[in-house]
């Protein structure tokens, strides 16, 4: 069964992460365009992009190609280093430090414990959500330091490297004992 609410986060993570190659390149290309179109560089207004902008486009290749590389290498050693489910995990930690969280990874925290979400934000920590139902609270660490308690309903947001140290049912407790 596909759970649709990863699938939206990795597309959502997928569209940022392309998005802003592709917003990158459309920057430029229109600033070779601009470039073009000065009147003291004497080009003719028919062959600018002979000229100027595709000489441009084509030295962008390489370099938008050691880009994807280099973010498929840090996910390879992402997953590696923290023992991530998948290759895919740690490329999308990478992507989270590198552009922020966009409805990015999660963990559901309900009756005392972790229900449901990334191993990600199990093994790494934040950026991230931790979706926390009104019968539980968490604690909070963050470089080996404990740095906070939620309680209550609500989506705590995670700080770079802070994740769940412990989980804590806050439901009615009771105990029974038999006195002799």
């Amino acid at each position: 069964m596909i759970d649709t609410g990863r699938l939206i986060a990795y597309i959502r993570r997928k569209v940022l992460a392309y998005g802003m190659a592709l917003l990158l390149l459309l920057i430029l290309s229109a600033l070779a365009v601009v470039l073009s179109r000065l009147p003291n560089l004497r080009w003719p207004p028919d062959s600018w992009l002979l000229d100027m902008g595709l000489p441009i486009l084509l030295g962008m290749i390489p370099g938008a190609v050691a880009l994807l590389v280099a973010r498929r290498i840090a996910g390879r050693f992402v997953y590696a280093l923290y023992e991530l489910g998948s290759i895919s995990e740690g490329e999308s930690c990478v992507n989270t430090q590198m552009f922020g969280s966009a409805g990015g990874p999660y963990l559901v925290a309900k009756e005392g414990q972790i229900a449901t979400g990334s191993n990600a934000i199990k093994n790494i920590g934040g950026p991230g959500a931790v979706v926390l139902y009104n019968d539980s609270a968490i604690v909070l660490e963050q470089a080996g330091r404990l740095t906070r308690v939620k309680r209550g309903s609500g989506v705590v947001r995670l700080e770079p490297f802070e994740r769940v140290w412990n989980t804590l049912s806050i439901l009615p407790q009771r105990w029974s004992f038999d006195v002799t």
